[in-house]
């Protein structure tokens, strides 16, 4: 399955490492450590799923989102909230953003692959 692409989005590098060691196995992986980063990376590199930060410097990751959601070629990427807060308010906004999942940090890495795999297994 190294042909489907994982996109992880974080602007911390150790945690964009973790993930990348978890998938490294399986899918495809590359990391940015911003939302511009993110757009044009979703554009550039065709993730098959995103795994978004909220928090980071210049863009959130709910902004990011609604951005991907809003743009044709990006709409159909599922996005994966990967995120510090715990607030169900903030759950609530990811997931009118367009999110399919939310995952705290820090993250089981193993139900976070069985999360993308399960996305990756149901039909298009």
């Amino acid at each position: 399955m190294q042909d489907k692409r994982v996109l992880v989005v974080d602007d911390e590098e150790f945690n964009c490492l973790l993930i990348e060691m978890a998938f490294e196995d399986t899918y495809s992986v590359q990391s940015v450590f911003s939302g511009q980063d993110c757009l044009r990376a979703s554009t550039a590199y065709n993730p098959d799923v995103v795994l978004l930060d909220i928090n980071m410097p210049g863009m959130t990751g709910i902004e990011v989102c609604k951005q991907l959601k809003s743009s044709p070629e990006t709409q159909d990427i599922p996005v994966i909230f990967v995120s510090a807060l715990e607030s169900q308010e903030i759950k609530t906004e990811a997931k009118k953003a367009g999110g399919i999942d939310y995952f705290t940090k820090p993250i089981d890495p193993d139900e976070l692959v069985n999360r993308v795999d399960l996305i990756f297994s149901e039909p298009s």
